[in-house]
């Protein structure tokens, strides 16, 4: 049975825990700098809390949400868009290009809250459609963020033989540059693709995930994931100020609401491996929906306006440097959020305490593990000792094409499986 598994068919995870908010301003790599003006930052905190208010207010409509309403909440999210923005150009001490990031961040996030809005009233309605609530395996879904189903004994051996040339050339690759992550596509027109494919359709797996967001779903990604004790780039953040890796390196939130997140191994898996961690019922955890979604708008709009890197491949370059640090110090105490914070707490803190409580392990072969890692949190592949083999999938709403474009779509996947 998997450590997943409720100790009673529906039991439902307590909704009344708040997930941790770190403060940054107390951190050992950010307290030296300069803070933003106690009269922006509450201001800004203001505006936050409101759009909170509004998202928070149309969220509870459910599958009765509609345009309407979509109506309504934009209009209660303008005025305190507009107040946001002016009351950071209005702080001089920020830089301009400080200032101009903010800003396609802040328009990115009530993009795509709007959007989740959208989508969790289309996934509301699914779940009451198929009477989802009925269903044991959707059930723990909906109330933990995730479950697992099985697949028939022996699936994963046979993948494992099956990827072995695959596999080879993911351990060279490895041996050539031992401290980055390691994998690589699974064409889904290739043999081993098809295979998958076709058991995530007979066990169930491809039309639960499409029944839990409401609509068709295409593979967006099928990736073969190596890890191995050699890598390092989830570590040593912040060695220069005498920390070591927070035992909560790599916990995350991924990007986005409108997928479906899969994930099985191919070989057995033990705690030193690396295994698949997940806090269930943190997909419920009371927390602002602007200041998550803008976690992780921030940390991608960064990347594409400063392009930071790290010579040893850390995966969070902007978090290494002196600069950057100074910038995200002076950031409103709201915006002070990245999607992958594990590697920021400190450990033996209230926010370790609570993760640490929280967290559980997936070791096991033969099932299919569906995930929500939009508001889960979660993580996998700090390997100490051994190997891992997981393959990560993600499926997002199949879109509109049209016959020419359905046709390019399919012959540009049959291409990549005979490369």
């Amino acid at each position: 049975m998997s450590e997943f598994a409720p100790k009673s068919e529906f039991e439902s995870v307590p909704e009344t825990i708040v997930a941790p908010v770190l403060d940054y301003r107390r951190h050992p790599a950010f307290s030296a700098f300069a803070s933003i003006s106690a009269k922006t930052d509450s201001i800004v905190s203001a505006c936050v809390a409101e759009i909170d208010a509004a998202f928070n207010d149309s969220e509870a409509l459910g599958d009765s949400l509609d345009a309407d309403t979509l109506t309504g909440y934009d209009a209660r999210v303008a005025p305190a868009q507009a107040r946001l923005l002016s009351a950071l150009v209005a702080d001089q001490a920020m830089a301009e290009d400080t200032q101009n990031w903010l800003a396609q961040s802040i328009a990115e996030s009530l993009r795509m809250l709007r959007e989740e809005l959208q989508i969790l009233a289309q996934q509301q309605r699914s779940i009451t459609q198929h009477r989802l609530a009925e269903n044991k395996t959707a059930r723990t879904f909906i109330d933990r963020g995730i479950t697992d189903i099985a697949l028939p004994p022996g699936t994963s051996t046979q993948w494992l033989q099956q990827s072995e040339t695959l596999r080879q050339g993911m351990r060279a690759h490895a041996t050539a540059k031992p401290a980055l992550r390691q994998h690589a596509a699974i064409p889904e027109y290739s043999s081993l693709g098809r295979s998958i494919v076709r058991q995530l359709h007979r066990c169930g797996a491809r039309a639960m995930a499409e029944q839990l967001q409401g609509c068709s779903l295409e593979i967006a990604y099928m990736d073969l994931h190596y890890s191995h004790p050699k890598q390092s780039w989830y570590k040593h953040c912040y060695a220069d100020v005498g920390l070591d890796t927070s035992s909560h390196s790599y916990l995350h939130y991924d990007y986005h609401a409108d997928s479906q997140k899969l994930l099985l191994y191919f070989a057995p898996v033990a705690p030193e491996n690396g295994p698949f961690c997940f806090i269930p019922g943190s997909t419920t955890w009371q927390r602002s929906a602007f200041s998550h979604v803008m976690s992780k708008v921030l940390d991608k709009v960064h990347m594409a306006l400063f392009e930071p890197s790290c010579p040893d491949g850390y995966y969070r370059a902007r978090f290494r440097g002196e600069l950057e640090r100074r910038r995200f110090a002076g950031l409103p105490s709201a915006f002070q959020v990245t999607s992958h914070f594990g590697d920021d707490v400190i450990d033996g803190s209230a926010a370790s305490k609570l993760l640490d409580q929280h967290e559980q392990s997936y070791t096991e072969i033969d099932r299919v593990v569906l995930f929500n890692g939009n508001r889960g949190i979660h993580r996998g592949g700090l390997c100490t000792a051994g190997e891992r083999w997981a393959v990560h999938l993600g499926l997002h709403e199949t879109p509109q094409r049209s016959a020419w474009k359905l046709l390019r779509n399919r012959l540009g996947k049959v291409r990549a499986a005979l490369r």
